[in-house]
């Protein structure tokens, strides 16, 4: 039995390959890293250089210690946990409302044009100013948030699904006509995987613009929440407490683009 031989320049491309898959995941530990290092660094020279009292601008170490005692007795990880909710609810909302409007929206430019005015106005009214609104219409509770979270997200949502499906070649719908596949078999098997990029591209930026919308619902009327801790801690003055649960939302915010983009990444590589 004859024994197949890679040559020697199979053997180096396929090392190449290797060393260059080992660079890309080394930089992508390090470069967090480093950027948090000199982070971290120019906060504490700013704050010796300024003299900065506590309640203006606390050491990293200051605001490490406040975030480890409100881990600890479980004020962050509660209230983190109600933002949550609410951000997730919000987006299951707009996710629900946008992925079918907007394939309709792309498929019937006519009914795009008529619309297109509508959901551009909406967007130009700040969140802030309609948060009273939504507690007025639907009083106290979880729903305010809700809603201020989806009315975030929607429209960013809207808008990658048209393009999404309107990025799709028109070849490929002939060819699926050609084979007579039904109309559900051409959005699952045609226009959902190639415009799955796009898709996701929307989707990473509603997970981190639905934590937005929630915490602004919180500013304006809640008893718990993140957004309830920022006005809480700077009521009382304290930054330390503030500064920890602004970074609890940073790494809420950073945790889910990432898993987004490691998603996308995913896509990507099975369609090539």
């Amino acid at each position: 039995m004859a024994l197949v031989r890679s040559s020697p320049r199979t053997r180096r491309q396929a090392g190449s390959r290797v060393s260059s898959r080992a660079r890309r995941a080394v930089t992508s530990v390090l470069s967090p890293v480093l950027t948090a290092a000199i982070v971290l660094l120019g906060w504490e020279l700013i704050i010796r250089i300024g003299k900065y009292q506590v309640f203006v601008l606390p050491r990293p170490g200051q605001v490490w210690t406040r975030a480890r005692e409100l881990l600890a007795d479980g004020t962050l990880v509660t209230n983190a946990w109600t933002t949550l909710q609410e951000a997730g609810i919000g987006f299951a909302i707009a996710f629900v409302i946008a992925l079918p409007l907007g394939y309709l929206l792309a498929h019937v430019p006519v009914l795009e044009r008529l619309v297109a005015p509508i959901i551009a106005a909406s967007q130009a009214v700040p969140i802030i100013a309609l948060a009273p609104l939504l507690y007025l219409w639907l009083s106290n509770g979880m729903m305010p948030k809700i809603a201020a979270s989806a009315l975030v997200v929607v429209f960013p949502l809207l808008v990658t699904t048209i393009t999404g499906i309107r990025g799709v070649p028109k070849e490929y719908h002939e060819v699926a006509r050609v084979f007579g596949a039904y109309w559900w078999e051409r959005v699952f098997l045609v226009e959902a995987p190639l415009a799955a990029p796009v898709l996701l591209g929307g989707i990473k930026l509603g997970f981190t613009l639905s934590l937005t919308g929630a915490v602004v619902g919180e500013f304006l009327g809640a008893d718990q929440g993140l957004g309830f801790l920022l006005n809480y801690y700077q009521e009382n003055l304290d930054t330390p407490a503030l500064f920890a649960t602004l970074l609890t939302l940073g790494v809420i915010g950073i945790t889910l683009y990432s898993f987004v983009s490691l998603l996308e990444r995913m896509v990507s590589t099975w369609q090539e």
